[in-house]
């Protein structure tokens, strides 16, 4: 399995060929950016793990 500081170099680069520039790739981006964020809007809470002494 690669991980992600393998992979996003060659997609980024790929984004910045195919469409002509930067700009595209920042768009590209923020769509991540905004379904990162409606992904983790469900989760309501996160519990703490106390440490056993």
């Amino acid at each position: 399995m690669f991980s992600r500081e393998v992979v996003v170099p060659f997609v980024a680069s790929a984004v910045v060929s195919i469409g002509g520039g930067s700009t595209p790739l920042f768009l590209v981006a923020a769509a991540l950016s905004v379904l990162g964020a409606l992904a983790v809007r469900p989760v309501r809470s996160v519990r703490s793990v106390r440490s056993v002494r």
